[in-house]
């Protein structure tokens, strides 16, 4: 996949039932830990991050114990994760109210922008504007959009990668109609077809690629 690709995709979500348990299996498969993020207030969540491409990262996530536990849904679906992996992925949009409208006309409902933060390791405040996160859809093979505004970005603070995004392969039983959704919100990514929903994220280690 050439990489300018990569400049639309902001990041890709790899749920774990524990925070620990996702990050030892990063750890396992590509030899480096991710970095403490933080947590979501009021969303139930916790992470971590890896930066894998220039202004794209690898979010680890799963439910954070610390925070009150309630019968409600996590967003993203976390909650209901039992193994680790690929779950869901943001794309980039500096126009994120026109793009919401002009895709819930074609039949592409993202449901309404929220706001969201989280607090970083190092007590600062990160803060974005995203559709629906409770709104997964195709499997996980749509995208949310997230627009960060004029503030900062997580990877301003990450390590410059020793895992690089070198493939991004989305899955899907109508690859036609996602690629058209895609190609209307300006995603020009190529969607191949399989039974199930699947997203895949290979990434170049210092010794060989690794998929997850």
């Amino acid at each position: 996949m050439h990489t300018t690709l990569f400049s639309q995709i902001d990041h890709i979500i790899f749920a774990a039932p524990s925070l620990e348990m996702g990050n030892q299996m990063i750890l396992d498969k590509l030899g480096v830990i991710p970095v403490p993020g933080g947590k979501h207030p009021g969303f139930g969540t916790h992470n971590s991050l890896l930066k894998i491409a220039p202004h794209t990262y690898l979010e680890v996530i799963a439910p954070d114990p610390e925070q009150s536990s309630t019968d409600r849904p996590l967003w993203m679906g976390v909650n209901e994760v039992k193994q680790p992996g690929l779950i869901w992925w943001a794309a980039k949009t500096k126009a994120i109210s026109n793009t919401v409208s002009n895709a819930r006309e074609a039949g592409w409902d993202m449901g309404q922008v929220k706001a969201g933060s989280r607090i970083t390791g190092d007590g600062s405040m990160l803060n974005w504007q995203l559709t629906d996160p409770f709104r997964v859809q195709e499997g996980g093979i749509l995208p949310f959009l997230i627009d960060w505004g004029e503030g900062a970005h997580p990877t301003d603070t990450l390590v410059d990668p020793t895992c690089q995004l070198v493939d991004f392969q989305l899955l899907h039983p109508d690859p036609q109609r996602i690629a058209a959704y895609l190609t209307l919100i300006g995603l020009e990514l190529p969607v191949g077809y399989s039974k199930d929903p699947t997203i895949i994220a290979g990434l170049m280690t210092p010794t060989r690629i690794v998929y997850l």
